[in-house]
């Protein structure tokens, strides 16, 4: 009976909450939710509107993840620009504002995107819909950061087809325990005039927690992988053609964020692509080639107080010229120079020295007089590069690892064109101006591969008539403009390269003379021990005109320990010598082992640049051009893997310890071994959770061999289990460790077996025949996991077998002390 009158009176709320010309809609999900509570033969899931805040706080523990999160929503809506104003925001109850200039949304994305939780869309379409870009936000996790942050969200959205705005209104305080979450609305509103062409705008206010400028800056830091230190555009005004032709561009501008505060009516910029990359910068270079062909070079590095400026350039020295300057060399090598003049046949020498010089000077006369040619092919070009060097010291340790990391992805020379990129120069694993080559072949041996650069090359060349793409759109055409940029923007990097060396009092190329390296390092010590040596001399002066009264005190007991300290350096240094030398005696393999590598990377340099042309050749066979990308595409594979390797040794030959992030080497090292996973049909999958996962200061080298360590294992054993493999790496921190899970879900290891298998020489792999390959014999020494205890041992640290997560059998877990950063 009650069940009846319940259900009257439910009919008579349908039907008042129905009346008039607008429907009550909260009262109507009100009264629908009470309904299914009365379904005497179902039960349903009912959601609590204090889930919200609570999903907040153990989503997004962190403030500066979650506005890193929203950040990189921004990145996913095909943003190319974000600005974040910090208002007076030092203490809690400021506003935090996100303005980007990204797609929009309309109402209905609105609804079933943000206003719904746990959405699939990212799973649906893990790419972007303008510019294709990979969503780099985890899923569904904005609106949960947005309500980690303040009390209170205001949405004003546009799309770039709409005529008006959106704006939404959140009060998140009003999503307490106890109520049901579809009973509370938010107000939505249309806004008769647009704020900007399209975008989306958030107000934070009521800030929860103040922000202090360290912590502004760790924000930067999180989405530093997502920046590109490139010009959107460069400033090349469009005719309104141009203009409309760039709506079917694709090629990504980029991505550019801005960190703003604002106390009281005085702003100022926290963080942007200056402050954090391009201050770190060793050097800017500039050039140009005006609209009659005259080139111009200019570089600056205040650190280094080098300043030139519209310096001329052109083509290279004609042949003529070129040997005849080759041939003074050659002389002036053979006879000895200028200066070294036998006692017996002082005059002859003396005359044929004096020679030599008038030659010398008067061919450096002509060519300082000659006009510089200007390029036959090139007009309206402009290029601009930043040159970094890693690992030199010259970069505090806090931003090295972001910024080199950034720079293996993004480094390189782009092109634009007529205001728009070109592609594929500038992409990870082009080397259009063959830097990377060059370095390999160490002729010069300054830094200057094209993770050393951020740079772009501008053409103006409206018709056409000097750069045109091909026909398939990928690159333009190699003619001889395109050779004659080429050289030029070549020979500028290499000319700034050599000026920094200098500068930095380091040797240019190998076929350099007179160059010591320990020069400087002696007069530095032959200083102070002289400076010892004049103060002793001047305190016994002091103490022979001593008048009685005075200071009594022998200040020579000051000059003889610091006589004494530089003749302990002394013997120290010798000793130090006398270790050098042992070590050179046992770095001879290692001579051996980099002569062979050298001449593989040579080899392989020539083998990348046939395949890419190979690549590009039409064939009548779809079969044949499957295979000649497949070549292509393997050789890109091995140069990743030997790219890896170099970077690790040359890391390691620093001697220097630095803390490692985490997430940043297995980001790596995925990038590095997932080629050769695909190939075996494994799938790899990486959690990271948080940022600045820092290890205890270390070689890169060591965690480098721990991975791949753990990756053979897992490999074997998962060939072994004949089954399609899946890998996961883990990573994050715990109380005050770091720690790294490697799990897969290959053969296991027997319980028998656990407790041994960090036992030298103990090992679980088959026995090998006499086919086996050198790397399956090298596998299987059983000497990896050993190597990888001691690592993790020498840095008090520990790796043990644990508990694997469902739906693998084996689980390695690593966890070193946290470094916290000064």
């Amino acid at each position: 009976m009650n069940g009846s009158l319940d259900i009257e009176r439910l009919r008579a709320e349908y039907a008042e909450a129905l009346e008039g010309e607008t429907p009550d809609f909260n009262r109507l999900i009100e009264l629908a939710a009470e309904t299914a509570q009365k379904d005497p033969d179902h039960v349903r899931f009912s959601t609590d509107a204090g889930i919200i805040s609570r999903l907040g706080r153990e989503l997004v523990a962190k403030e500066e993840t979650a506005v890193a999160e929203l950040i990189k929503n921004a990145y996913d809506a095909d943003a190319t620009f974000v600005q974040l104003t910090f208002q007076d925001s030092r203490e809690e109850g400021g506003v935090l504002i996100i303005d980007d200039n990204g797609l929009g949304m309309t109402r209905d994305q609105l609804i079933a995107g943000f206003m719904r939780l746990s959405s699939n869309d990212k799973v649906v379409h893990p790419y972007s819909t303008r510019y294709n870009r990979k969503r780099a936000g985890r899923k569904g996790i904005g609106r949960f950061a947005v309500q980690r942050l303040g009390k209170v969200l205001t949405i004003i959205t546009q799309t770039k087809n709409s005529s008006n705005a959106l704006k939404i209104e959140i009060d998140w305080e009003a999503f307490t325990q106890g109520r049901e979450l579809t009973t509370i609305a938010s107000t939505i509103e249309t806004l008769e005039k647009k704020q900007k062409e399209e975008g989306t705008t958030l107000i934070i206010s009521d800030l929860r927690e103040g922000w202090s400028e360290k912590a502004i800056l760790r924000v930067y830091r999180y989405v530093s992988e997502l920046q590109q230190p490139y010009p959107l555009h460069t400033g090349t005004e469009l005719n309104k053609n141009e203009e409309q032709a760039s709506n079917d561009i694709k090629a990504d501008p980029g991505f550019k964020t801005e960190l703003i505060e604002k106390l009281g009516n005085s702003a100022r910029t926290i963080a942007n692509e200056e402050t954090e990359i391009f201050s770190h910068a060793l050097a800017r270079i500039d050039a140009y080639v005006d609209a009659n062909g005259n080139g111009f070079w200019s570089m600056k590095s205040d650190r280094l107080e080098i300043d030139i400026e519209d310096t001329p350039i052109g083509p290279n020295v004609e042949e003529d010229e070129q040997s005849e300057e080759d041939d003074l060399n050659e002389d002036e090598k053979s006879e000895g120079g200028y200066n070294e003049y036998d006692s017996d046949d002082f005059e002859e020498d003396y005359d044929k020295s004096l020679r030599m010089l008038e030659q010398r000077l008067e061919y450096e006369k002509r060519m300082k007089i000659a006009d510089i040619q200007p390029f036959k092919h090139l007009k309206n070009v402009s290029i601009n590069a930043y040159y970094f060097i890693w690992n030199s010291g010259l970069i505090s340790r806090s931003m090295s690892a972001t910024l080199r990391n950034l720079a293996t992805e993004k480094g390189g020379i782009r092109i634009y064109r007529n205001g728009f990129r070109v592609l594929p120069y500038g992409e990870k694993n082009d080397d259009w101006l063959e830097l990377d080559d060059s370095y390999a072949r160490r002729i010069f041996l300054p830094p200057h591969g094209n993770s050393n650069f951020f740079g772009f090359v501008e053409l103006i060349d409206r018709q056409g008539f000097l750069f045109d793409e091909t026909s398939s759109r990928e690159g333009l055409l190699e003619n001889a403009a395109f050779e004659e940029l080429r050289k030029l923007t070549y020979r500028v990097l290499i000319a700034a390269v050599l000026q920094v060396a200098q500068a930095r009092g380091r040797k240019q190329s190998r076929e350099q003379i007179n160059w010591n390296k320990e020069k400087n390092n002696l007069s530095d010590f032959n200083a102070i021990k002289g400076a010892a040596d004049r103060l002793i001399t001047l305190v016994k002066i002091k103490n022979s005109n001593h008048t009685n009264g005075e200071d009594d005190f022998d200040y020579s007991d000051i000059a003889d320990e610091i006589k004494n300290a530089v003749d302990n350096q002394e013997i120290l240094r010798n000793e130090l010598i006398a270790e050098l030398g042992l070590l050179r005696v046992l770095a001879s393999l290692g001579l051996v082992i980099g002569e062979f590598t050298h001449e593989v990377r040579q080899l392989l340099s020539a083998a990348y640049v046939n395949a890419r042309a190979l690549s590009k050749v039409v064939f009548s066979d779809q079969k044949d051009k499957e295979t000649a990308e497949d070549l292509f595409s393997n050789i890109q594979s091995f140069r990743t893997y030997a790219n890896y390797f170099d970077r690790a040794v040359s890391d390691n030959a620093l001697r220097e310890l630095s803390s490692q992030d985490l997430r940043l080497v297995i980001r790596n090292f995925v990038a590095t071994i997932e080629s050769s996973a695909q190939r075996r049909g494994i799938v790899i999958e990486t959690v990271i959770d948080g940022y600045d996962i820092l290890t205890p200061p270390m070689h890169s080298s060591e965690l480098s061999s721990l991975l791949f360590n753990l990756y053979t294992n897992s490999q074997k054993a998962i060939r072994r289990a004949r089954k399609r493999g899946k890998i996961r790496i883990k990573s994050g921190i715990d109380d005050r460790s770091v720690y790294l899970e490697f799990s897969d879900n290959g053969d296991g290891i027997p319980v028998e077996h656990q407790e041994r298998i960090f036992d030298a020489f103990f090992t679980t792999s088959t026995p090998v025949d006499q086919d086996a390959s050198q790397e399956d014999e090298l596998q299987g020494t059983g000497l990896g996991l050993k190597i990888v205890k001691d690592i993790v041992a020498g840095y008090d640290g520990e790796i043990y077998l644990t508990n694997p997560p469902e739906g693998y059998n084996t689980s390695f877990r690593v966890e070193l002390p946290l470094y916290i950063e000064k």
